[in-house]
């Protein structure tokens, strides 16, 4: 199993285009340390972070895998179908190479935030 398609696991979207998407990405050439790392900060700031708040992320380099720096910033969030659901943008550099998007999770009934498309 690749990193990406474990964190995708993880938040709760695991297709396999998803999986494809992200490979060559820094999230998909992430270590499985790396990836724990990540995942975690994401779901506490998911969970404890108030709309606009932006937190640095700090990822410290892993065997041959180089450090990941960069930000999580909660945009805004809503309740849609019960569920609270918040926007985040994802800003994370590696070296040279930056990345960043934006997407929509929701705390589902069990505690877990899951991605959703189209929002």
């Amino acid at each position: 199993m690749t990193t990406a398609f474990a964190f995708m696991l993880a938040m709760g979207n695991a297709s396999a285009y998803v999986d494809h998407f992200l490979h060559g990405t820094i999230l998909g050439t992430l270590s499985r340390s790396q990836a724990d790392t990540f995942i975690r900060t994401f779901k506490e700031v998911l969970s404890d972070t108030p709309d606009g708040g932006k937190v640095s992320l700090q990822i410290p380099a892993d065997g041959r895998r180089a450090a990941i720096e960069g930000s999580l910033t909660l945009q805004r969030t809503k309740v849609e179908n019960g569920e609270r659901c918040r926007q985040m943008r994802t800003e994370v550099k590696r070296g040279s190479q930056k990345e960043g998007w934006v997407g929509w999770f929701c705390k589902q009934a069990n505690g877990e935030w899951k991605a959703k498309r189209g929002r």
